[in-house]
């Protein structure tokens, strides 16, 4: 390229900032835009998130009625535990009075 193939080109100041300016509405107003997309993208996005979890706690819920509390599981166990006991008395006793009634004929 020599110097006889640029081309000068002179602006007022005015004319300058002016371009410059409207560059940059531009560029803010096409920013502006493709961010209010991104976030009502993200919105949908986030409202799907929340619709599933909203979903997934009342299913919680659900189940939590159907649990034992920890007070009822230790009133069973102890009840449990209590048919145990006396089951091993009655077979302890049982076995008691067959071997009395096997060895003391």
């Amino acid at each position: 390229m020599s110097d006889s193939d640029i081309k000068l080109t002179f602006v007022s100041l005015k004319d300058y900032f002016d371009a410059k300016i409207n560059s940059l509405r531009e560029f803010t107003d096409l920013h502006f835009r493709l961010s209010a997309v991104a976030i009502e993208k993200t919105e949908e996005k986030i409202d799907i998130r929340l619709h599933s979890l909203n979903g997934l706690t009342q299913i919680l819920k659900d189940q939590n009625v159907n649990f034992v509390t920890k007070s009822e599981h230790e009133a069973i166990r102890k009840e449990i535990n209590n048919i145990y006991r006396l089951v091993y008395i009655g077979v302890g006793i049982i076995i008691t009075i067959e071997f009395l009634f096997k060895y003391l004929h």
